[in-house]
């Protein structure tokens, strides 16, 4: 049995920014300026229909539902100072550097829960023969209650006094001319976010429901990286732009609706345990795309025929393995067996080993276990692009381009971080497997690339003409 109620709900963000920039000197220019972020937290337009937030969260009445004209308050003291500067060292060098502080909008993806879910939206479910008769009380919806019970699913809570998540900007880059067509680039970056939405599911403490998802500022994050990049303009025939980033990325979560599932009080929660490698921290990481024109013929017009309109394509992806995290039932991270070693040998798997299963064992009821988060990493990538095509001119408006494209040309095998499931483990095998190759792992989900084309997968080539008039 299934009910829904319309309703409707919005939000405003205004934002003012002034800037300035102030030529100090020849050489040295200062850009600064201010930004006022105003938004306004959710609420409903719905006449008769308010949101509801739930007491006995981020208070110490007892736990139910109360109704809110909105979900939080408006904060009118998000004032983000900006300040960038460069100086040109010789004719050859450039020295920049900013910094700036930058405000999310704080609608984070665990408060449209309370929209979509209880009491607008209410499921029951049946046990037993019913007569097909709609009229009949056992497919009624289950009534509105303020108090919770357990057979209430889920609730949302978010904190009134919910402010904007904030990040702290700054970086520092030498910029060198190489002659007169290349540049070499070393850029310093760094970032820490504070106020970071975060949201956490608590039980109830006799029958485990409802699960109560409480929306916060906890989490928090910093990132520290040298950026260098060589660039080359078309010159000669070719064109060049390769980069390094050697980056470290650590938060206590990196997403924010992923929060802890196991306590029964937002007091029993420790954040800090779970600060670790980001998601998509990937510590080396080099890319270069390389471009070149064949020279034209200067023979006889059969050469000329032969030779010209040739052009050569390529693209090299190299980077770290990504970090992967362990869990179990809640979402529970496990506790580690020591003294026991974390692989074993299994001349199946890629490399000839797999997690050992031994070394894990599930942590006790309502809290996290001793393994830090996102302590392993999967796999590297490697992957080379290839491209070569030509054009022939027809007339003066009108050309063919022929091309051929190899994607992953060297056919280096990528593989997806294997099982993390610990549950699989407990009911069935297949737990630290590797079942699938990265394409296949990174697809899926609006606007995601087929596995034929996205990286990681084997090699694939493709050929193409296009008429250009």
């Amino acid at each position: 049995m299934f009910g829904q109620e319309a309703l409707t709900a919005r939000l405003y963000n205004y934002s003012l920014f002034a800037q300035d920039i102030w030529n100090i000197t020849p050489r040295l220019n200062l850009t600064y300026g201010l930004r006022w972020e105003i938004n306004t937290p959710l609420g409903s337009i719905t006449p008769g229909k308010p949101l509801y937030n739930v007491n006995g969260i981020f208070n110490s009445q007892p736990i139910g539902l109360v109704p809110v004209s909105t979900l939080g308050h408006t904060h009118f003291n998000n004032f983000a100072p900006r300040v960038g500067a460069s100086y040109l060292a010789t004719p050859q060098t450039i020295v920049r550097g900013g910094f700036g502080l930058y405000y999310d909008l704080g609608f984070g993806a665990g408060i449209p829960g309370g929209i979509n879910g209880f009491p607008y939206q209410t499921t029951g479910l049946g046990v037993g023969p019913v007569p097909f008769d709609l009229s009949n009380p056992a497919f009624a919806p289950p009534p509105f209650t303020a108090i919770p019970n357990a057979s209430t699913a889920n609730l949302y809570a978010v904190d009134p006094d919910l402010k904007l998540p904030l990040v702290y900007e700054w970086n520092v880059a030498v910029q060198r001319v190489l002659g007169r067509d290349q540049s070499l680039s070393a850029t310093y970056v760094g970032s820490h976010g504070t106020n970071l939405l975060r949201e956490d599911g608590l039980q109830s403490p006799t029958t485990g429901e409802p699960l109560i998802f409480a929306t916060r500022n906890a989490d928090w994050s910093n990132y520290n990286a040298l950026q260098v990049q060589f660039q080359r303009h078309m010159a000669r025939n070719l064109q060049v732009l390769a980069s390094y980033t050697f980056g470290k990325s650590l938060d206590t979560n990196s997403v924010d609706n992923k929060g802890d599932i196991t306590s029964t009080s937002l007091k029993n929660i420790n954040v800090a345990n779970d600060y670790g490698p980001s998601d998509f921290d990937v510590r080396h990481s080099f890319a270069a795309a390389v471009s070149y024109q064949l020279p034209s013929s200067k023979g006889n017009k059969i050469a000329q025929a032969l030779s010209n309109g040739w052009a050569v394509y390529g693209i090299l992806h190299a980077s770290s393995a990504e970090p992967f995290d362990l869990y179990g039932e809640y979402g529970k991270r496990p506790n580690i067996v020591h003294g026991v070693p974390f692989y074993v040998r299994d001349p199946a798997q890629p490399g000839g080993w797999r997690l050992n299963a031994a070394v894990f064992t599930s942590a006790p009821a309502g809290v996290q276990g001793d393994l830090g988060r996102n302590y392993f990493r999967g796999y590297p990538i490697d992957q080379t692009d290839l491209a070569v095509s030509r054009r022939f001119r027809l007339s003066d408006r009108l050309s063919l381009y022929f091309r051929i494209e190899y994607f992953n040309v060297f056919n280096h095998p990528m593989f997806a971080p294997p099982s993390a499931n610990f549950n699989n483990r407990i009911y069935f095998s297949g737990f630290g497997e590797i079942t699938s190759t990265l394409n296949n792992f990174l697809y899926g989900g609006p606007g995601s690339l087929s596995p034929l084309y996205q990286i990681g997968g084997q090699r694939s080539g493709q050929l193409s003409l296009r008429l250009q008039f």
